[in-house]
C-alpha cells in the first residue's frame, strides 16, 4: 500500500511540508474547526454553509464549480470558530493540500460523496452538534486521503 507521500511525489513545485505532515495538520486542524464551528457559528455563518453544500450538489457536473464551492466551504468553516490564528493554519494546510485534493476528487464518484460529506458536515453545525461535526469531519479528511492514494496506485499500475 503506498502513503500520501507517494501521492505527493508528483506534486508540482517543491512542497513546504511533506504530505503526511499537511495531511496529519489538517485531521487535527480541520476537525477542531468544525468542533468550534458547531459552537459558535452565527445564524448567517451556519446558513452559508448550508448554501455552500448546496451549490456543490449542483455542480456536481461540473469540476470547476465544485472545486471553487468546496474551497469556500472549507474557508468559511474555518473562520466559524472565531479562532484567527486557527483559520490562518488550516488555510496554509488546506492550500498546501490542493494536488491532493483534486487527484481525490477526480475519482469516480468522489464528488459526490465529498458533496454529501458537506452537507453532513453542515447539517451538524446547523445542529450545534460540535461531536457530529467533528466527527463528520474527520470522515471526510479520511475518505479524501484514502481516495487519493487509491489514484495514485491506479496511475502507477497504467
Amino acid at each position: 500500500s503506498r502513503g500520501l507521500g507517494d501521492v505527493y511525489k508528483r506534486q508540482a513545485p517543491v512542497a513546504r511540508y511533506t504530505p503526511e505532515e499537511v495531511h496529519g495538520a489538517r485531521m487535527v486542524l480541520e476537525v477542531a474547526a468544525a468542533e468550534a464551528a458547531a459552537r459558535c457559528a452565527d445564524a448567517a455563518t451556519r446558513t452559508r454553509l448550508t448554501e455552500l453544500a448546496a451549490e456543490q450538489g449542483r455542480a456536481l457536473e461540473d469540476p470547476a464549480a465544485f472545486h471553487i464551492s468546496g474551497s469556500e466551504f472549507h474557508a468559511t468553516l474555518q473562520r466559524a470558530g472565531g479562532n484567527r490564528l486557527l483559520a490562518a493554519l488550516i488555510a496554509e494546510a488546506y492550500g498546501q493540500s490542493s494536488e491532493l485534493s483534486h487527484r481525490a476528487l477526480a475519482a469516480p464518484g468522489a464528488m459526490r460523496r465529498s458533496w454529501l460529506d458537506h452537507k453532513r458536515i453542515a447539517a451538524a453545525i446547523e445542529a450545534r452538534d460540535p461531536e457530529a461535526a467533528a466527527a463528520t469531519m474527520r470522515r471526510h479528511l479520511e475518505r479524501i486521503g484514502t481516495a487519493a492514494r487509491r489514484s495514485e496506485e491506479k496511475r502507477d499500475a497504467a
